[in-house]
């Protein structure tokens, strides 16, 4: 009887103990699945996404034709430029035909500007014409020249005769010359020593080359020839 109750007081502590131990086992479990829920992972990260904006095809095509560039347009200023000495060289040749000398040229240049020397107010013009000298030499003297009335009515420039004291509208050989206005104006081109400035072609210029090319080709061969 004494063993019976040894072995049945073992049993009963050996089942307490396993009682025991899966209690606080249990309760281990469950506080560490409760500190793991509690606890915000790590390895979680969160990314951002940058929006991507997309470009519509139909746009980009409108913009790409609309920003086409234009063909320059030709610039006219070596148009004009050719134009001008085309008339300027056309001026030059009547004016070498009508004239026989620069002398005979420029005394009715001068006759043309004197002719313009008439004017209706009694004020001078704003801007003094550059061809109308501010002082001439008039029989050994310097005298001014300025805008005044005439005897026979009008206004002009000219200067008082010494003399008389009368107002003389200024003489054509007293204007002053500008041989580029002058040319213009279709007197012609004229050098330093009085010669006509014959301006070639460049049909002429091209002609001549071309001659003194084949004399040289020429001459070239009949060396080689011989």
């Amino acid at each position: 009887m004494r063993y019976l109750a040894l072995i049945i007081a073992t049993v009963l502590l050996v089942g307490n103990v396993d009682a025991r131990r899966s209690s606080s086992s249990s309760s281990s479990f469950r506080s560490s699945s409760s500190r793991s829920s509690s606890t915000p992972s790590k390895s979680t990260t969160t990314k951002k996404v940058t929006p991507t904006r997309t470009t519509d095809k139909s746009s980009t095509i409108k913009s790409t034709a609309t920003t086409t560039t234009k063909p320059k347009a030709t610039s006219t200023n070596k148009l004009d430029t050719k134009l001008q000495k085309k008339k300027l060289a056309s001026k030059d040749k009547a004016a070498f035909t009508k004239y026989s000398s620069k002398k005979e040229a420029t005394a009715d240049y001068q006759k043309n500007l004197a002719s313009k020397n008439s004017y209706t107010s009694a004020s001078a013009p704003t801007t003094r014409p550059k061809e109308v000298p501010e002082r001439i030499s008039y029989n050994g003297r310097d005298i001014p020249v300025s805008y005044n009335a005439y005897p026979g009515g009008g206004y002009g420039y000219g200067y008082i005769d010494p003399l008389t004291m009368a107002f003389i509208a200024l003489q054509p050989r007293y204007y002053v010359v500008d041989p580029y206005a002058m040319r213009s104006a279709g007197y012609g081109q004229w050098d330093a020593s009085g010669q006509p400035v014959r301006t070639s072609s460049g049909a002429g210029v091209i002609l001549l080359s071309i001659i003194i090319g084949a004399v040289i080709i020429v001459v070239i061969v009949f060396t080689l020839s011989r």
